[in-house]
């Protein structure tokens, strides 16, 4: 059976554990999926996955060539518990391209609304931080508000406009 799949010969692959060795058959499924996907031949090599009882390599691929309507209905079918690992990774693509609402939105379906706060956090954008943190993140609001402090404190002179800006923006909040 590995030699045939090490020659690419998955028929033969195939007939030879389907008829000496049957638990080698997810095995052979496997290695046969990997060459789809390596071909680009995505949806056989899904189902090749799912006949290997690997949904979550199948999601994995589709994640990798952001194919999110793919990925999606693999998990839904398949394996529920990825579905917000597909969330949280369009999260993270949304973040790398500066697009921080759509991140919040799929940190938050992702049931991560700790990421959004961060993403926020990161980009300077603590008014969005606190309200995501009172929002979906209550035990996490006071953490927020004294790292903006401390933050604030350390880089920005009070005399500042940008400072008075966000502190009435904060305030306003409050």
């Amino acid at each position: 059976v590995q030699y045939a799949i090490e020659n690419g010969e998955y028929t033969e692959a195939f007939h030879i554990a389907k008829n000496t060795c049957p638990e080698k058959l997810p095995e052979v499924h496997y290695q046969y999926a990997l060459a789809l996907e390596d071909e680009g031949h995505f949806e056989r090599a899904e189902e090749e996955f799912i006949n290997a009882n690997k949904p979550k390599e199948a999601i994995d691929m589709y994640n990798h060539q952001r194919q999110w309507e793919a990925a999606m209905k693999v998990a839904e079918n398949h394996d529920p518990v990825s579905i917000a690992t597909i969330w949280e990774e369009k999260g993270h693509v949304a973040k790398d391209q500066k697009n921080y609402e759509a991140a919040e939105n799929f940190y938050i379906n992702a049931k991560k609304p700790q990421l959004a706060i961060s993403t926020y956090k990161e980009a300077g954008m603590w008014d969005k931080a606190l309200k995501v943190a009172r929002n979906h993140a209550p035990h996490l609001v006071k953490s927020v508000q004294n790292e903006h402090d401390t933050y604030v404190t350390n880089v920005s002179d009070s005399g500042s406009l940008q400072y008075r800006r966000s502190q009435a923006r904060l305030q306003q909040q409050r």
